[in-house]
């Protein structure tokens, strides 16, 4: 056999951001290996504007949990130091809750979550090369910790399908999202599921998408991954349907 291989550009609205490259080689008569490496395009001005946006989030979820969330805690031992409850009650122990969904109910957060991830498109390229091999458990364990980050969209969808269902007043049609419960299972949804994505006919889907919108110049040597990463969101808003 012949030393057979291919790189591809991967780009998403027309800027790429990584080179794919495959090639095989014969180890034996009857034998092959499969080599796949990736490498990532980051320039110094896209690693600063990745820290000064991500900067700004975290000042920003900062603020949202004292003002939403531990500045009234100050309010509420305030009054039962100097007004209380009854007479009768001479102690309270108060206990300090999750603030997880102040966080997680906030649209702007879900919505700059939402922006970091296609700003790291090349990364999720690396995360869905680990959940589509299974000979190394712990590197699988790692791309599904990472691919867990699509729970942004239903975090998102979930604010979205809310906002729509009170604008109907639906309220009693539906039932009430567990933000927390979503987290958690995001882990154990987001993983496995792009693994059957992209080791199954399914993936058939996503070549077909990846070139609807490459130049004819460059067809066969790249793809197009916002129509990819698109449907991949997809998948991950219907999560919250299936609630």
């Amino acid at each position: 056999m012949k030393p057979w291989r291919i790189c591809q550009h991967n780009r998403i609205v027309a800027l790429t951001f990584s080179e794919l490259c495959i090639w095989i080689e014969e180890t034996s008569v009857t034998h092959y290996t499969v080599w796949s490496a990736t490498q990532l395009y980051e320039t110094v001005t896209s690693c600063w504007i990745k820290f000064v946006f991500r900067s700004w989030l975290a000042g920003y979820i900062s603020y949202l949990l004292w003002a939403r969330y531990y500045r009234h805690y100050k309010t509420l031992l305030s009054n039962l130091r100097h007004v209380g409850i009854s007479i009768d009650y001479t102690r309270y122990e108060v206990v300090v809750g999750d603030p997880a969904y102040a966080i997680l109910s906030d649209p702007l957060v879900s919505l700059a979550m939402v922006v970091d991830i296609y700003g790291g498109a090349g990364y999720v390229t690396l995360g869905l090369m680990r959940v589509t091999q299974f000979q190394d458990l712990l590197l699988y364990a790692s791309g599904c910790v990472y691919m867990s980050r699509y729970v942004w969209f239903s975090y998102l969808g979930l604010r979205i399908l809310s906002s729509f269902v009170k604008w109907r007043r639906w309220e009693a049609t539906y039932a009430d999202v567990d933000p927390a419960f979503l987290s958690i299972s995001a882990y154990i949804y987001s993983g496995p599921i792009i693994s059957i994505l992209g080791t199954t006919p399914i993936m058939w889907l996503f070549y077909q998408m990846w070139s609807i919108f490459v130049p004819s110049a460059l067809e066969n040597e790249a793809i197009e991954a916002i129509t990819g990463i698109t449907t991949c969101n997809e998948f991950a808003l219907t999560y919250v349907l299936l609630q």
